[in-house]
């Protein structure tokens, strides 16, 4: 006989509805027709090959690019997932910003449920919905949404794993543990660092775990057949790029790595910068996730072994990693921070004052995405970038007026590959610029170019003549190779 939900169950799912309502909300409210001039054109271009029905096209492209460039902006080829995601939306909607960008707050909305899910079964349920507030109202973590990456898609299937991992641990059986090794997959398929999850499997193996050890082996192996399985076919159907990750690592040197240990330690009080004496706050929040470490480690020792192993890939990157890279695993810093407080020892009053904590930061953050989200709806959306008017108008005109075999220097010159269709790369002085016949500037673009403008013309031998210009963009042919 089913029994009916408590007032509290009711209660609860009220607040949590209540809570993606609002989030999801300010989200959509906070997306703006463009981008930046950010990683978004890699995506693009494998979206349009795949349209194309030319996926090899698109790595041997940006691995040419890559080889050209001073600096590679990125690996020959992106995972799959996310560029499927966009071919599929473009195929309908063209490659419109908004139609792209309204899968994030989608996504956004089921990690919220995966995560009060996940953080319902380690601490309090008033908690666990105090965690998830946390994070639907988090300026940084809902800025994640206005852009066309990976970042919210990943985000989800990375909680999800959690959430799987968690039921097959509490009840083993082939389904959950086949689940587990499925989600892991489809979740590598949006970001290569995806395949980190693969610790979850293990712990079946743990001390905690009272299957018996052959039994155990079986479930975890279950899961890594199922993601080499799936591995397997993704590799026969599409061609792979995401090994020229690895040639990054020539750019590791002892300062890089301390910046980026720097950046680990650091990156996680963007959570919390909109409360007053953020420096303070988390540092309480850092002390108390060591003390939730110290008593919940040998519980859920998968999970920290998955934190410890992910934070050691970003960490070791050869350039230093945003937000968007930590905010997988930062539900997990969160929930254990509470964890930890709510546990503090000989103290009466922990589980209110880790309450009161996490209430508190959301208190602050929720006026800051509500004015984000007001702001953008008062400027239309609009926003400077690659898809306002000035650089349609500039691309088009390279595609229009430009020969096939041209190649074009710029900043970012996967965003001249998509919307210019002509072969692209970034030199870092004189002498690359003999790849090329054309170089594009950009006023937007100029603080932060490693090439100028300044630079470029000040080359011996390369006769340049401006061919283009509007407002923002300035275009030169000049003698290359």
């Amino acid at each position: 006989m089913k029994t009916k939900p408590s007032r509290a169950a009711i209660l609860e799912g009220l607040a949590l509805l209540l809570i993606l309502i609002a989030s999801t909300t300010l989200s959509a409210a906070s997306l703006t027709d463009g981008d930046q001039w950010g990683d978004f054109a890699g995506y693009f271009v494998q979206a349009k090959s795949l349209l194309e029905g030319d996926p090899a096209s698109a790595v041997e492209r940006m691995a040419e690019l890559n080889r050209l460039s001073d600096v590679a902006p990125g690996p020959d080829a992106y995972p799959w997932g996310y560029p499927v995601l966009v071919a599929a939306t473009a195929w309908r909607f063209g490659f419109e910003p908004l139609a792209i960008k309204a899968m994030n707050p989608a996504f956004y909305a089921l990690f919220l449920l995966c995560l009060h899910l996940f953080a319902r079964q380690k601490v309090r349920p008033i908690l666990a919905l105090l965690v998830t507030g946390v994070f639907a109202f988090s300026p940084i973590s809902l800025s994640l949404n206005d852009h066309m990456r990976s970042d919210s898609a990943f985000l989800f299937l990375f909680t999800l794993a959690l959430l799987v991992n968690e039921s097959a641990r509490r009840k083993p059986n082939l389904g959950r543990y086949a689940g587990l090794g499925l989600v892991i997959f489809f979740a590598s398929l949006f970001r290569t660092v995806g395949v980190t999850l693969l610790a979850l499997p293990f712990s079946a193996l743990t001390i905690q775990s009272k299957l018996p050890r052959k039994q155990a082996l079986g479930w975890v192996m279950v899961s890594l057949v199922v993601f080499a399985v799936g591995t397997a076919a993704y590799r026969i159907l599409l061609p792979n790029g995401e090994g020229s990750y690895l040639s990054h690592f020539a750019f590791l040197n002892i300062e890089v790595f301390y910046q980026s240990l720097w950046t680990s330690f650091i990156t996680p009080k963007m959570l919390v910068s909109s409360a007053p004496l953020d420096w303070v706050v988390y540092l309480l929040l850092l002390v108390s996730f060591l003390i939730g470490a110290l008593r919940f480690g040998r519980r859920d020792m998968e999970i920290f072994a998955l934190f410890s192993g992910y934070l050691a890939v970003i960490t070791i990157w050869p350039q230093p990693q945003g937000y968007r890279f930590f905010a997988p695993v930062m539900p997990i810093f969160i929930l254990y921070a509470a964890a930890g407080l709510e546990n503090l020892p000989g103290f009466k009053w922990s589980g209110i004052l880790a309450a009161a904590l996490l209430l508190l930061i959301s208190a602050f953050n929720l006026p800051v995405v509500t004015q984000t989200a007001l702001t953008t709806l008062d400027r239309d959306r609009v926003i400077s970038g690659p898809f306002d008017r000035h650089a349609r108008d500039m691309f088009r005109w390279i595609a229009k007026n430009t020969e096939l075999d041209d190649r074009v220097h710029f900043e970012k010159p996967r965003s001249v590959l998509f919307f210019g269709d002509r072969d692209a790369f970034n030199a870092g002085n004189c002498e690359q610029l003999s790849a090329g016949s054309i170089a594009l500037f950009s006023d937007q673009l100029a603080e932060r170019a490693e090439f100028s403008e300044e630079m470029f013309l000040a080359c011996a031998d390369y006769s340049p003549r401006l061919i283009y210009e509007n407002e923002r963009f300035r275009l030169y042919r000049y003698a290359g190779e």
